[in-house]
């Protein structure tokens, strides 16, 4: 039987050049950043939304940000005493004296004596052999003068993290293709706060090889599964969805970042539904190993995708729901779908041994997809994996595998 457990990558690491580059269309903070921004109660909106601009404009390190004045208070639309305010909180906000953010100067003021110790460590120590070297604390590269394109303006602390412990996001969630300032709008609702509490939270829970918001850390739609039958070794069910539950992972932390601020349900629910309307966050619906609550449960083969109102018409629908809903019409089993569409039932299967558990899932639209990212190219691999199974149990149900057609592995 198959091994359905998650294998470990190695981290992938990434130097500092001599000239900044933009991210191939993706910027990532690490998670202590993101710790700090949503613990602290007096972070509002516009703390954190100010962040993510400044680290949007970073280079490949993740430090080295040449985003000025104008360019925040454009994408937010703050005023100088606004703009003036946020940015002294957000180099304020530390953590036993490691902060989230420098300006260009504090920061080689900062790390000039620490370099210099550094240096004349090494030196001491060049013939003892026991003696591991450190590294030098990173130093802006070189680049044009106060003004001009490319001039260092900040400097972001990424805590020495690995590649798991960062939180990537796509470029357009600052500014799309159409040059709207999705941030911006968010701005304007009375619970933005909440919202981009929220929106953080789930950043920080999205796993690009898992395919979307991992259910056990945050949200996710609860399926209640029966099962219907069994055909040439695989197993059919019917899931049928019941409603919107919190893992337990996410009670945890929601009581965390509102721990001083009264937070219910219902004001989660309804920025939830903000996301969702706006295009931000939608649901894709997933064959599970196990209950979506529980930390391995690991994605066996998508569904379908829940787009409501004409919105997310960008999205690749998965073609597994349709594919195997014919084949079980053709073992002679009732479909779940309602003229070829679905709406809260499916069908799923799985060899015997394989007890499935559906859940809906949130997807980020804004997440990253450059191929070159490594998490990306991990999750294509994986996503191949998937498909060659759900092939291979169609194959197995129908009784001929050259009558089979896999489904995309897209959704």
């Amino acid at each position: 039987m198959r091994d359905y457990g998650m294998e470990n990558k190695e981290a992938l690491v990434v130097k500092v050049g001599k000239k900044l580059k933009k991210g191939h269309g993706s910027f990532w903070i690490p998670k202590k950043a993101v710790e700090l921004l949503i613990k602290d109660n007096n972070a509002t909106a516009l703390h954190i939304y100010t962040y993510l601009i400044i680290a949007r404009h970073a280079d490949v390190s993740g430090m080295f940000s040449t985003v000025g004045n104008s360019g925040i208070v454009r994408k937010l639309g703050l005023n100088s005493e606004q703009y003036l305010r946020v940015t002294k909180y957000l180099m304020n906000l530390s953590e036993n004296g490691n902060k989230v953010l420098y300006t260009k100067d504090d920061w080689q003021a900062y790390a000039f004596p620490v370099n210099e110790k550094i240096e004349m460590d090494n030196q001491l120590n060049v013939n003892n052999p026991n003696y591991k070297p450190k590294k030098l604390l990173p130093t802006p590269p070189m680049n044009k003068g106060a003004g001009k394109k490319g001039y260092v303006q900040w400097v972001l602390n990424t805590f020495n993290c690995s590649r798991n412990e960062q939180v990537w996001f796509h470029n357009d969630l600052i500014e799309d293709s159409d040059k709207q300032k999705i941030l911006k709008r968010l701005l304007r609702y009375k619970d933005k706060d909440v919202i981009a509490r929220l929106l953080l939270l789930m950043y920080n829970h999205n796993d690009v090889s898992y395919g979307g918001v991992r259910p056990y850390q945050n949200m996710y739609i609860r399926y209640d599964m029966r099962k219907t039958g069994t055909e040439n070794g695989i197993d059919i069910y019917r899931a049928k969805e019941c409603e919107l539950c919190q893992s337990d992972h996410f009670k945890t932390a929601i009581k965390e970042v509102f721990k001083d601020v009264v937070i219910d349900d219902g004001l989660i629910v309804s920025s939830l539904k903000i996301l969702e309307g706006l295009g931000l966050v939608y649901k894709a619906v997933v064959a599970l190993s196990s209950d979506p609550n529980h930390k391995d449960a690991v994605v066996l083969y998508d569904l379908d995708v829940k787009a409501g109102k004409g919105e997310l018409l960008w999205v690749k629908k998965s073609r597994n729901a349709g594919l195997i809903d014919e084949a079980v019409k053709h073992a002679g089993f009732e479909s779940s779908s309602i003229c070829g569409k679905f709406y809260d039932e499916y069908t799923v299967i799985a060899e015997e041994g394989v007890t499935p558990h559906v859940a809906g899932i949130f997807k980020l639209k804004y997440e990253v997809c450059n191929s070159k990212n490594l998490p990306v190219k991990v999750a294509r691999l994986g996503q191949k994996e998937d498909k060659a199974l759900v092939c291979e149990w169609l194959s197995l149900l129908s009784g001929n595998v050259e009558e089979v057609s896999c489904a995309s592995d897209e959704y």
